[in-house]
């Protein structure tokens, strides 16, 4: 299969007199459809799904309405009249499918985001920077949302982040196979002292509008020593709209520190393996001091691939970063440097390698920091790509599973709330 890099402006003149099968009927297959031309809607042939309950029905959105196939219809087909588009946010999965089906290598394949080019800075700040800090909101009664919204209202663009990771160490209690933080592969394990992390926030916070969420992470944030130091300290800034702790709920939270985590501006987001025991006896601790939490249930891991170069072209790179949530919603602070994504700052740390393009220094100068800032919202593609798989999304792997293969898991998880119930009694 021969992967085409095009620009949605330049699709038409790249297809010539071929006619497109989609890959994928849903909601990302409308969407495309909704934003082609009529000229390229009436090339749309046929399309093609792996829902086996959708073979033998219509594709049907705007004016066309054509046949569902399975994949082998793709087989069939003259490859001088046909391409294919794959318009499904797994596309990742669906070209790994087709990379290994015969038959296929003269295939012209595009893959739909990858088309969408943004139009300008204009509309890269609005679907990089704006809409994704507005969907990320929770308290939408705080002052600083209120001000923003105000303010792109008359057409200004303030400098927001709509998620950001702040690490505050290596060290876990877990050794996961395919942690994408990458933990089992520090050596060392130590935590980042207080005093640190919070410089480089505050250099942070002095030269950006706005963020939207930051996410407190480890290793295991519960077990840093002077966590309380942290969440103090992003509580009181106001240009913070609300803090997140990451923890694989195995960890209970210091007696102390509970006053603390119950303020409305904090969440505990809890990663559920299915440790249920540990787990109850947290979500119990949660509950009697009115400490607001999420439970991840029914995760889905993206194996992301060992942290060794994969020899991508700049085309993957920047396509990949495109598609990517962690590139759009997980810029990172770690040890004076504000970084892309969490995967290149982990990168980094290990000296795995060094790339100027992915993160940019923070210093004393507040001018140069708002324009590092912007730098890395702006990115357009990133090195740590080659050095990570998340954004093909390829493979899926069992969350939390362990190095060791050793299984802690019961067969309940969190959300079975009738056994839950029996776990606080303490009659199980």
């Amino acid at each position: 299969m021969k992967i085409k890099y095009v620009s949605l402006i330049n699709f038409k003149e790249s297809l010539g007199k071929k006619k497109i099968i989609l890959f994928g009927t849903t909601y990302m297959a409308k969407e495309a459809v909704s934003r082609f031309s009529s000229e390229i809607k009436d090339k749309i042939a046929g399309a093609v799904d792996n829902d086996q309950n959708r073979w033998g029905e219509k594709f049907c959105a705007e004016n066309i309405c054509v046949d569902i196939y399975g994949p082998e219809y793709l087989k069939t087909q003259n490859f001088d009249e046909i391409a294919l588009l794959i318009v499904s946010k797994s596309y990742g999965e669906i070209r790994y499918q087709l990379d290994h089906m015969e038959e296929l290598d003269d295939l012209h394949c595009y893959i739909y985001p990858w088309l969408l080019k943004y139009a300008d800075e204009k509309e890269l700040y609005k679907k990089r920077i704006l809409d994704p800090y507005l969907l990320r909101i929770e308290r939408k009664e705080d002052p600083v949302y209120q001000k923003i919204v105000g303010k792109t209202a008359k057409g200004e663009a303030p400098l927001l982040i709509p998620g950001l990771n702040v690490i505050i160490s290596n060290y876990c209690n877990l050794a996961c196979k395919e942690c994408s933080a990458l933990m089992p592969y520090f050596s060392k394990k130590e935590y980042i002292v207080s005093n640190e992390i919070i410089e480089d926030l505050e250099r942070l916070f002095d030269c950006i509008d706005a963020c939207a969420t930051a996410d407190v992470i480890g290793g295991e944030p519960l077990l840093h020593p002077e966590l309380d130091k942290i969440i103090e300290f992003l509580i009181e800034q106001k240009k913070l709209n609300q803090i997140r702790i990451v923890s694989n709920g195995t960890v209970l939270i210091k007696e102390e520190w509970l006053k603390i985590f119950s303020h409305p501006k904090v969440k505990m987001v809890i990663s559920d393996y299915g440790y249920i025991v540990k787990m109850a006896a947290l979500v119990k601790q949660l509950e009697v001091n009115k400490i607001n939490f999420d439970i991840m249930s029914n995760m889905r891991w993206i194996k992301t691939g060992r942290p060794e170069y994969m020899g991508k072209s700049e085309e993957d790179l920047e396509g990949e970063y495109y598609v990517c949530d962690n590139g759009l919603n997980c810029k990172t602070i770690m040890s004076g440097k504000f970084f892309g994504c969490g995967r290149s700052a982990r990168l980094w740390a290990l000296r795995k390698y060094n790339s100027e393009n992915d993160y940019r220094d923070l210093g004393d100068n507040e001018e140069l920091n708002r324009e590092a800032v912007w730098d890395i919202l702006n990115l357009k593609r990133m090195d740590a790509c080659n050095y990570c798989n998340i954004a093909r999304e390829e493979e899926y792997v069992q969350p939390g599973k362990q190095i060791d293969n050793k299984e802690m898991q019961s067969k309940y998880t969190i959300i079975e709330r009738e056994e839950y119930e029996k776990l606080l009694r303490g009659t199980v």
